[in-house]
C-alpha cells in the first residue's frame, strides 16, 4: 500500500473490468493522485502507473452497508477531494447516502430524486413532456 500524500486525491472504485481505466488515467495525468478501491484483491487498474494506491474494500454485491462505510473512511482523508462512480452501485449509494458522503467530499453523481425520476419510465416522459422533449407514444 502506497503512503497516503498531501496532494489531493480522487478514489476511484471499481471491480475487474478495465472500463474504469480513463478515470484513473485522465486525473493521474492532470496532477491528481489516484487511489483505486476494490473488493479485490489486484485489479488491472489498480496496477497501472497511473494509480498511486490500491486499497481493499468489501464488495457491495456481498454487503453494500460495509462498502459504504468502507468508501466513507477513505473519503474522510483530508487529501481525498472527490469519489468517481464507476459502477451502478456507485451512483445508487452516493445518491442514497449522499450527505454522509458529502461531508467529506464533492459528488459527481445525480441525486436520489433525479435517480427514481429516470428508473420510473412513466415519471421520465412526464419529465421529457414537461421539458419540452419528446415522449414516445407507447
Amino acid at each position: 500500500m502506497a503512503r497516503e500524500s498531501s496532494r489531493d486525491s480522487v478514489l476511484v472504485p471499481m471491480g475487474l473490468e478495465s472500463k474504469g481505466y480513463a478515470c484513473v488515467r485522465s486525473p493521474a495525468q492532470h496532477g491528481v493522485r489516484t487511489i483505486v478501491a476494490s473488493e479485490y484483491e489486484k485489479v488491472p487498474t489498480g496496477a497501472s502507473r497511473f494509480s498511486d494506491e490500491a486499497v481493499r474494500v468489501p464488495s457491495p454485491k456481498e454487503d453494500l452497508l460495509a462498502y459504504r462505510d468502507a468508501l466513507l473512511e477513505y473519503a474522510a482523508r483530508p487529501n481525498v477531494r472527490t469519489i468517481l462512480p464507476t459502477r451502478p452501485q456507485d451512483t445508487y449509494l452516493f445518491s442514497v447516502y449522499e450527505s454522509a458522503f458529502e461531508e467529506y467530499v464533492s459528488l459527481v453523481t445525480p441525486s436520489r430524486e433525479t435517480l427514481r425520476t429516470v428508473h420510473d419510465r412513466a415519471r421520465l416522459a412526464a419529465a421529457a413532456d414537461a421539458a419540452g422533449g419528446p415522449v414516445p407514444e407507447t
